[in-house]
């Protein structure tokens, strides 16, 4: 085959293939959220991050008090270190959950021993923790939490 059939060829096949994507474009389908079922919030770090923290996270159960401390219904990645604000998105299932809380690990400790820094509490009342109704495809926001170092220097 000569060049000019070659490259006559080529174009074709370029032209062609311009035209089906061009064609396959113009379903404008655009960008659509994926809807989120879960909770987001601001957690309110105050005092000073231990040096030997392991981590620190999102914990939820869906029962006040838990019928065992193991009986979590979710628990998000580690916060990042040193952060004085973070807001997180935290995924779970359609329900209504009681208990919230921010949870402290120290770097060599059993599971046993990690501690609660601050529970979501509803507006006004810090006697009983918050409850969250989540519903499907919905994120409820406003799950807002002060998570408060000191409480590991408490007896």
């Amino acid at each position: 085959m000569n060049r000019a059939r070659l490259t006559a060829a080529a174009f074709l096949v370029a032209a062609f293939l311009i035209l089906l994507g061009w064609q396959g474009c113009s379903d404008n389908h655009g960008l659509h959220p994926v809807p989120i079922t879960g909770i987001s919030g601001t957690i309110t770090f105050e005092g000073q991050w231990p040096s030997n923290t392991e981590f620190v996270r999102v914990v939820v159960y869906q029962t006040y008090p838990p019928s065992t401390l193991i009986a979590i219904s979710a628990v998000s990645d580690p916060l990042p270190f040193g952060v004085k604000q973070y807001h997180y998105i935290l995924p779970l299932k359609p329900g209504t959950y009681h208990w919230i809380l921010v949870a402290w690990k120290a770097q060599n400790a059993p599971f046993t021993a990690i501690r609660t820094l601050g529970t979501y509490y509803t507006s006004g009342d810090s006697t009983q923790p918050g409850s969250v109704t989540v519903e499907q495809d919905k994120l409820t926001p406003n799950v807002d939490i002060v998570a408060n170092f000191e409480v590991l220097h408490a007896p």
